[in-house]
C-alpha cells in the first residue's frame, strides 16, 4: 500500500513539473508566450530622407515603447523593391544594402496581438558609387549608369532635357505625345550653345532633394575621360562581332588602378517596345551640352568607325542612357 501511495505522489509531481515547464513559452503550439508585451509607440532611426551608397549599407533601428515590448517586426522596401535588400528584416535593427541607384521607401511594420499595426516609413535614396579617376577637374564618375543595377546594365532611358522616362521617344507624334522642348514647329528651349539648366538635368533633379551634386556630365567631362584613360574594349562572348562595353582605366599617376565600365547601349528612336534589338548596338550616352552647330541635337559619348570613344551628337528627342558624374 505504501508503494502505491509513493508512486501516486511521484506521478502527480511529474505532471505538475511538466505543466510548469510549459507556462513560459509557446509549447510548440503557435500560441503567444505569457510574457507578451504590446508596443504602444515606435520610432525609426535616421533623418528623412535617408541615403545609402550603391553597394553600401545603412543600419536602421526601431525604438519601441515600452522598451521591453515584444511585437512582431518586419522591415521591407515599400516600392522599387529591387533597389535594396534587407538583412535581419524581423529584428529591431536591420541592415539595408543599396543595389540600384534610385529611390525607395523603407517600411517597418510593428504588429501586436490585437489592434492595427504601427507602420513607419522613410524615403531612402540610393546614391551612385563615386569613382575618383584622379582627373584635374575633380570630377568623379558613377560606377554604373543612372538607374542601373551594375556597370554592365543599361539603366534608364531619357530624352535630352527631360526628367522622366517614357514610352515614346519620337520628336512629335501628336499634340499629346512629343518631345518636351518641341511644339510641332520649332524647338522652344536650348537654341543657343549652352548646357542643361539644373531643373532639366534628370540626375540633379532626382538627387537634389538630398543635396547631392550628381549631374549629367557635360561634353568636356567626356573629353577629359577619353584623354586621360586607357580604353579597353570588351567584346560580347556570345557574339564576338558586338562590342559589349568600354573600360576606361585612369592613366593619371597614382590612379592607374581605378576604372569605370560603360556598357554599349544603343538609342531608342521610336518607342521602348520597338527598340529592344536596337538597344544592343553602339554606344550612346548623353552629355548635358547642346550641339552648337545643330540645336536639335546634343553632345554624346559615342564610337567612331574603329569603335574608339569620341564625343559626337544625337537627336535630343531620342532616349539615351546617362552616366552621372559628381562635381566638386
Amino acid at each position: 500500500m505504501k508503494k502505491v501511495i509513493l508512486l501516486s505522489f511521484a506521478v502527480l509531481a511529474l505532471f505538475a513539473g511538466c505543466k510548469k515547464a510549459n507556462t513560459g513559452g509557446n509549447g510548440g503550439n503557435g500560441e503567444e508566450p505569457e510574457n507578451y508585451i504590446p508596443a504602444t509607440a515606435a520610432v525609426m532611426s535616421g533623418s528623412a530622407p535617408l541615403t545609402v551608397t550603391q553597394n553600401g549599407t545603412i543600419e536602421l533601428t526601431v525604438t519601441l515603447t515600452p522598451p521591453d515590448a515584444t511585437p512582431s517586426i518586419v522591415w521591407d522596401p515599400e516600392y522599387n523593391t529591387s533597389t535594396v535588400w534587407i538583412d535581419n528584416a524581423t529584428s529591431k535593427t536591420a541592415t539595408v544594402h543599396g543595389l540600384v541607384n534610385g529611390v525607395t521607401s523603407i517600411r517597418c511594420t510593428i504588429t501586436n496581438k490585437e489592434g492595427d499595426p504601427i507602420v513607419l516609413t522613410k524615403k531612402l535614396f540610393i546614391l551612385p558609387e563615386a569613382v575618383d579617376l584622379g582627373f584635374s577637374s575633380g570630377v568623379k564618375w558613377a560606377s554604373a549608369n543612372f538607374g542601373a543595377l551594375d556597370e554592365n546594365a543599361f539603366g534608364d532611358y531619357y530624352a535630352w532635357g527631360e526628367t522622366a522616362t517614357k514610352e515614346d521617344y519620337r520628336l512629335f507624334t501628336n499634340s499629346d505625345t512629343h518631345y518636351k522642348w518641341y511644339d510641332g514647329v520649332r524647338f522652344t528651349k536650348y537654341t543657343s550653345p549652352v548646357n542643361l539648366d539644373s531643373e532639366d538635368d534628370a540626375v540633379l533633379k532626382f538627387y537634389g532633394e538630398v543635396g547631392a551634386k550628381w549631374k549629367i556630365p557635360i561634353a568636356a567631362d567626356f573629353q577629359e575621360l577619353i584623354d586621360n584613360s586607357t580604353v579597353v574594349k570588351i567584346w560580347d562572348p556570345d557574339n564576338t562581332s558586338r562590342l559589349k562595353a568600354l573600360k576606361f582605366i585612369s592613366s593619371v599617376p597614382g590612379y592607374t588602378d581605378r576604372f569605370i565600365v560603360i556598357p554599349c547601349a544603343g538609342p531608342i528612336e521610336t518607342t521602348v517596345s520597338a527598340a529592344a534589338s536596337v538597344q544592343r548596338a553602339g554606344l550612346y550616352c548623353w552629355s548635358a551640352t547642346v550641339d552648337n552647330s545643330d540645336y536639335s541635337k546634343a553632345k554624346i559619348l559615342t564610337l567612331n568607325g574603329d569603335n574608339n570613344p569620341v564625343v559626337g551628337s544625337w537627336a535630343r528627342c531620342n532616349g539615351l542612357v546617362i552616366r552621372p558624374v559628381l562635381k566638386p
